[in-house]
């Protein structure tokens, strides 16, 4: 079997509050041509898919998953597909703008199915549920747009002192890139921050997050949300954090007060690049690259900060658009 080669995806998965396996923000390419079923009758409808993951796919069921399917023929590391489903009405938004050869970022429930292949023999592989789902900007297809959706969930983990904690998450938040400030340091760790224009009011986010959220309530018409990646990762991302570009970030939302005003931040643990800015984008930023939001307040705890992968290794990668 010929050895696939491992490419640099955004992979950040872990556990929920309900003791389950969370996909909290993964990409990958599309490997078959997608199905699309118009729901009838009540129904809903979907589309099916496969997704190359660039690694083993069984560790979005865990580690120890991993482990007891170190055996598997089917699934594994040079075999690195997953299956997605995903279900109105994102199916219908997303039917004929994606096509073998795409790329995506989804965030979703895995599970482990199995099937009789043409030989009789049982197969185990992965498939995910996706709560959400863009495409990204390549090739085979376009990027997408933000939506008009907050997906919330709670990621579960240990800290390096064995104790629990529990983050609220709120995953591939889509925004646009307004200003990005230079790389300083906090303590001693490096963080860069960048200002992201939603299509959801800012501090509606945070509500959601935060099971605060009231339907009747303002929360005012402000939509830009702070955004700030810490650690050595945010040495190396001058080329990808550039205004103009469409991102859709995974993260950990809090809010601060400034000068009497109430703000929204992010601690970003992954992001994609839903669209790369325009040169003219580039250029009008360079001319004018400022901030006008509120400082972050102090970040949370980062010692789990995740962005789904090494960035010192993007510099030696000559198939990255950057």
């Amino acid at each position: 079997m010929t050895e696939v080669k491992k490419q640099f995806l955004a992979f950040n998965v872990g556990a929920n509050d309900k003791g389950e396996a969370y996909v909290f923000h993964l990409e990958g390419n599309v490997a078959r041509v997608p199905v699309y079923r118009k729901g009838e009758n009540g129904k809903k409808s979907f589309m099916s898919f496969a997704i190359g993951v660039g690694r083993n796919p069984w560790l979005a069921l865990g580690e120890e998953a991993a482990k007891e399917q170190a055996k598997n023929t089917h699934c594994n590391e040079n075999t690195p597909f997953i299956e997605v489903v995903v279900f109105s009405p994102r199916a219908d938004q997303l039917n004929e703008k994606l096509a073998k050869g795409s790329k995506v970022v989804l965030s979703g429930k895995p599970e482990k199915v199995s099937y009789k292949n043409k030989n009789d023999e049982t197969v185990e592989t992965v498939r995910i549920i996706a709560d959400n789902i863009y495409p990204l900007s390549c090739k085979a297809t376009p990027g997408g747009e933000p939506v008009n959706t907050v997906t919330h969930t709670v990621q579960v983990y240990k800290k390096q002192d064995g104790t629990e904690k529990q983050n609220n998450m709120v995953t591939l938040l889509g925004g646009k890139i307004k200003a990005v400030n230079a790389v300083k340091e906090y303590n001693g760790t490096p963080v860069i921050s960048f200002n992201l224009e939603t299509v959801v009011e800012a501090m509606k986010m945070v509500a959601i997050a935060e099971g605060t959220y009231q339907k009747d309530a303002d929360y005012g018409a402000n939509k830009i949300v702070r955004c700030s990646v810490w650690g050595n990762r945010a040495l190396n991302l001058g080329k990808v954090l550039v205004p103009g570009a469409t991102l859709a970030v995974t993260g950990i939302p809090s809010k601060n007060t400034y000068n009497g005003n109430e703000y929204a931040n992010m601690t970003v643990q992954a992001f994609s690049v839903l669209n790369w800015a325009t040169a003219e984008e580039q250029a009008a930023a360079n001319a004018n690259n400022t901030t006008n939001a509120a400082p972050s307040n102090e970040p949370m705890e980062i010692d789990n900060v995740d962005i789904g992968g090494d960035f010192d290794s993007l510099l030696d990668d000559d198939t990255l658009p950057f």
